[in-house]
């Protein structure tokens, strides 16, 4: 313990707080108004240390009544001090100021490139000092990689809070932010998404065993449980680049029971959650796509469910939407796409990578808000053994989309009330 301790005062100025540790505080109604004073800041992974929008936020999101103290989480992590470095350095780079940060020794994994053993912190949630230590803190960040592992820390054998967790919640009921990236974001619901691929949950196949990191490439769908910081519904992030849009939906739809909504983020962007007035909001260059499936209908069974009536937002910086009745606020500097569309491409080619617009914020804006002459638009994902599903997104009495641009000349595209039906069909590639 003294050598870990002495590491973090040589790096970045590791105190031991004094404070008080609160009791749990009571989960949040999305119907009402939180008694919560804090912020969610959720990151949809692979955060660039470049992104001043997004760095720039949780900075000032970090400073409460004019004091700064941001505790970073490395639980997730397989190199828990040197991804904890980076990320305090990037802080750094962006004004706050090295005696402001602390890291908080939480981890399972070893990093044999630091002079220390990490996984000898599995035990600290437990550690009155470590609680202490978050009780103080006005933000939190936790790191990418394993969100089990975050769970597996900082809840009991029984689902309980550790004393750290529980000095975390009362942080953020008195006003801290909870950023986080990746798994760190994808544990701020409850139940959370641990790993499976679109397909795989479509076609009806789900676990509750996850074994390693591979699980969050390929396999069922996963569920476990999370910590249920964020109220609203189910999280997934890495969202459009690894095209989740399917096992969003599934998990949504199953759990948990009756309120069927879910935020996918995208990389590199984040979705700030003010807890007291239940409202989103989206920073970064990617999109939140919210998935809103409680008007939907399923009928069948495994891998010929028919979904139909999915509505879709797709929120872009500087959107914003209420998370109690899901109304958006467009940002500035957009304008609506009806009756005024810049495209007429009539059969437009969205099959995947090796076609235009293959990212699914893509499709919604280039090939079928922004287009004149379609009302939808279908895309296909199918097994090797040729089952599969058609996506089928349309345009209907209540669907808007807005244009604007991000970054210099980047096109940029919002919507609401998108459509979605998914129909299960059955493919066969033959050689001509």
């Amino acid at each position: 313990m003294d050598r870990q301790i002495a590491f973090f005062r040589n790096f970045l100025v590791f105190l031991a707080l004094t404070g008080s540790l609160f009791a749990r505080v009571q989960a949040v109604d999305p119907d009402t108004d939180s008694e919560s004073e804090g912020t969610l800041f959720i990151v949809g992974g692979a955060l660039r240390g470049s992104n001043a929008e997004v760095m720039n936020r949780f900075i000032e999101l970090a400073t409460v009544r004019g004091e700064r103290r941001i505790l970073i989480v490395p639980a997730a992590s397989g190199s828990p001090a040197r991804v904890a470095r980076r990320f305090s350095e990037d802080l750094v780079r962006y004004g706050a100021r090295p005696g402001e940060i602390e890291i908080l020794p939480l981890a399972v994994r070893n990093d044999r490139s630091t002079e220390f053993d990490e996984s000898t912190w599995a035990g600290n949630a437990q550690v009155a000092a470590y609680a202490e230590q978050a009780a103080s803190a006005t933000g939190f960040w936790f790191l990418g990689g394993d969100q089990t592992r975050i769970t597996e820390l900082l809840l009991t054998g029984e689902g309980e809070d550790t004393p750290v967790l529980a000095a975390i919640r009362s942080a953020v009921a008195a006003g801290a932010v909870l950023g986080g990236t990746s798994a760190g974001a994808a544990m701020q619901s409850d139940p959370m998404i641990a790993g499976g691929v679109s397909l795989a949950a479509l076609l009806g196949e789900t676990s509750a065993l996850f074994r390693d990191m591979n699980d969050q490439e390929t396999g069922p769908l996963i569920i476990r449980p999370g910590l249920g910081f964020f109220p609203f519904g189910m999280i997934d992030q890495h969202f459009d680049r690894k095209a989740r849009l399917g096992r969003l939906i599934v998990a949504a739809h199953g759990c948990p029971e009756g309120r069927g909504l879910g935020f996918g983020v995208d990389e590199d962007t984040a979705f700030e959650v003010d807890l007291r007035r239940a409202r989103g909001r989206v920073w970064g260059p990617g999109n939140v796509t919210v998935v809103d499936l409680r008007e939907a209908s399923v009928k069948g069974e495994g891998d010929a469910r028919r979904w139909e009536n999915i509505r879709l937002h797709l929120l872009a910086s500087g959107d914003a939407v209420d998370l109690r009745d899901l109304s958006v606020e467009v940002g500035q500097g957009r304008t609506p796409t009806r009756d005024q569309e810049y495209f007429h491409v009539p059969d437009p080619a969205a099959q995947g990578p090796l076609t235009p617009n293959p990212f699914l914020s893509q499709l919604l804006g280039f090939d079928l808000l922004d287009n004149s002459a379609v009302s939808e638009v279908e895309t296909h994902i199918w097994h090797a053994d040729g089952r599969g599903f058609q996506f089928v997104f349309s345009r209907g009495p209540e669907t808007q989309g807005f244009w604007g641009t991000n970054d210099g000349t980047m096109d940029r595209y919002s919507g609401k009330n998108i459509l979605l039906r998914i129909e299960p069909v059955r493919m066969e590639i033959q050689p001509r």
